[in-house]
């Protein structure tokens, strides 16, 4: 540990799944086509707000992907703490037991 930081594991794997799930209620919220536009009366008028409610969807689909990629960082950082508690814990047991076994 540095200057008071730590990793607490169920945190983060927490958060892991967390961004995971999140990123699949954005991407289930709005299409990337978007919602279908009202009639707004007039063509350029549709077109407008057919064209923004597009690139609203799009938007949330790219936002969708990117909450995501960061649930996988996450859950990559978590299965490494993991691996690197797990060996330590071990090389730990195996300096215990030649220490132990030495008989000074």
């Amino acid at each position: 540990m540095s200057d008071g930081y730590s990793v607490v594991m169920d945190d983060v794997l927490s958060m892991a799944q967390t961004f995971t799930r999140e990123s699949r209620t954005l991407s289930g919220a709005v299409s990337a086509a978007g919602v279908s536009a009202p009639g707004g009366g007039d063509g350029v008028i549709n077109r407008a707000l057919s064209d923004a409610l597009q690139a609203a969807g799009m938007a949330t689909s790219q936002l969708a992907a990117v909450v995501g990629s960061h649930g996988d960082k996450l859950s990559t950082a978590y299965q490494k703490y993991l691996t690197a508690e797990q060996t330590s814990a071990r090389l730990c047991q195996e300096l215990t037991g030649l220490v132990a076994g030495s008989g000074g």
